[in-house]
């Protein structure tokens, strides 16, 4: 037992996983990995990374996988190339730390080789972060307190309360009466696979330990895995079996206050840039105490509608409210409303052009729109694809969802367009097709010229 009574935060490294795909995402993951998309100045894994940082964390390890370019460019921007001369910020590829079969066999696998990388730093503690949610979370509270509540064999889960129908999108826990100690864990259970209750206990994906745990807890999950008894998955193998090795870990549950959003799906995403960049709640970009990486200063607009802009951003005579403008954006005399501009790609701005009205849209980077377009939506998320020109004069007018490509990419992405439909058909939500020029196309055809384009 350390005779210590805190952690030093300067002890601590943290390791964050940036490498999934983030299928449920649909357009918006065709040129990124889930964890880059742009979010505001700045993206997606950067409120994760910040909360480590602004608790007195100092080196961050990330581990990529699916199209990891646009994040490795954000931070070699914030940081210098390499991220820096004092290595702040390491992200690291399969390449780097594999010779053969350079690909990770699940999140468990990923954090081993990451932690390769973070060893060399020498932390006595490893924080791991999911770094495609967005949350806001002070971990000096569990630094204090780890020595008070724990000891040098435990492994922490952060914790919070869900309701029992979005139980199905966590790692459910059971927590022994009276204390801490996690006694089951399931990973996104069926229903019959529930604890009685209303509300139930979810992971979110964050841990922490002591190096020494993490390495022995991943050791023993891949000798598992050469056995064909783990796939090596954290939620689904590795902590279940640390909860049935109670006599060498001690696996606790410590509860996760602050603001904490799954940003997996359009509509969350589009909700959450909603509370962080029009509501401000939490502030992540306007709070003097709390940095957050980004490139441009950000600026909250509070006249009528308030709206966000960052950095490089041109609006000229134009209605603009309800509205995320990233770096890299203009509007011209036109009106946009309820929707979120992802900004500039490789010196190629997003455009809006004269007398176009933009409603309940996300329009990616680098997309044209009009002269006198109108693309909106009455109650859904309508999404415009990166590149994406559209004429001048066409109207788009979705009543729910919708997809607006060109037929070649939606064809170079069917597999993905295909889950995303799927998986927002199962809520009821019906998702239109368009292409630049305003005509509607249907799933059947556009996965048909897929599988052409592929012979």
């Amino acid at each position: 037992m350390s005779t210590k009574n805190y952690i030093p935060a300067e002890d601590v490294t943290a390791v964050t996983l940036v490498g999934g795909e983030g299928s449920r995402l649909g357009p918006l993951v065709w040129s990124r990995t889930k964890a880059g998309v742009q979010f505001g100045t700045s993206r997606v894994t950067a409120a994760a990374i910040s909360s480590a940082f602004n608790s007195g964390v100092e080196r961050a390890v990330l581990a990529t996988q699916y199209l990891p370019f646009s994040l490795r460019k954000f931070y070699s921007t914030i940081y210098g190339v390499e991220c820096g001369p004092d290595r702040k910020i390491t992200i690291i590829s399969p390449h780097d730390t594999m010779k053969e079969d350079a690909t990770y066999r699940g999140t468990a696998h990923a954090f081993s080789e990451a932690l390769k990388i973070a060893g060399r730093m020498n932390p006595k503690y490893v924080l791991g972060l999911s770094g495609d949610h967005t949350y806001k979370f002070n971990f000096a509270g569990l630094f204090d307190q780890f020595y008070d509540r724990y000891d040098d064999n435990s492994f922490i889960v952060l914790t919070k309360k869900v309701k029992r129908e979005e139980a199905h999108r966590f790692g459910i826990i059971q927590i022994k009466k009276g204390n801490t100690k996690i006694v089951s864990f399931k990973e996104k259970p069926q229903d019959h696979e529930l604890p009685e209750g209303d509300e139930l206990d979810a992971s979110l994906g964050i841990y922490f330990a002591p190096t020494r745990v993490w390495q022995k807890a991943l050791e023993i999950d891949q000798e598992r895995a050469r056995r064909e008894e783990s796939e090596q998955d954290l939620g689904k193998n590795v902590i279940p079996f640390l909860i049935n090795r109670q006599n060498e870990f001690k696996v606790h549950a410590f509860p996760f206050s602050g603001y904490w959003q799954d940003v997996g799906e359009p509509q969350a995403y589009y909700e959450t840039c909603k509370d962080v960049f029009l509501k401000r709640n939490p502030d992540l970009f306007g709070d003097p105490t709390w940095k957050i990486d980004g490139i441009g200063e950000p600026e909250f607009i509070g006249n009528g509608k308030p709206y966000f802009k960052g950095g490089d951003v041109k609006i000229n005579e134009s209605n603009v409210g309800g509205t995320v403008i990233s770096p890299g954006t203009t509007i011209e005399r036109s009106t946009v409303e309820d929707s979120i501009l992802l900004g500039q790609s490789h010196n190629r701005r997003t455009n809006v052009r004269n007398y176009t009205t933009i409603r309940r849209a996300i329009v990616d980077k680098a997309s044209d729109i009009g002269p006198n377009a109108e693309i909106t939506s009455e109650e859904g998320v309508l999404i415009v694809t990166k590149d994406t020109r559209i004429p001048s004069g066409v109207k788009i007018r979705p009543k729910g969802d919708a997809v607006v490509a060109s037929l070649e990419r939606m064809a170079e992405n069917y597999t993905n367009l295909t889950k995303y439909i799927d998986n927002l058909e199962k809520k009821g939500i019906a998702v239109q097709l368009y292409d630049p020029e305003g005509n509607e196309h249907h799933l059947e055809e556009i996965v048909t010229l897929g599988k052409a384009l592929k012979r």
